[in-house]
């Protein structure tokens, strides 16, 4: 179920630090933890859409050639 919101995440991250980039100016990390890296919302969808795919990859059923 949530493997099908993968490609949205990945897209709209990848889309917001493009979008970011346009300007010249680079992709602007405005989330400060103080004790974590700085990062912005488009980084948080693309972390999460690639953590999505590996958790998907791992724990889906095999299927069995030659059976």
């Amino acid at each position: 179920m949530i493997d099908a919101h993968r490609p949205k995440l990945l897209l709209g991250g990848a889309a917001g630090n493009f979008i970011d980039r346009i300007d010249g100016h680079g992709v602007v990390d405005y989330m400060h933890t103080g004790w974590f890296a700085t990062f912005n919302l488009a980084d948080v969808f693309v972390t999460t859409g690639v953590a999505v795919r590996i958790l998907g990859t791992i724990l889906s059923p095999r299927s069995r050639n030659g059976d």
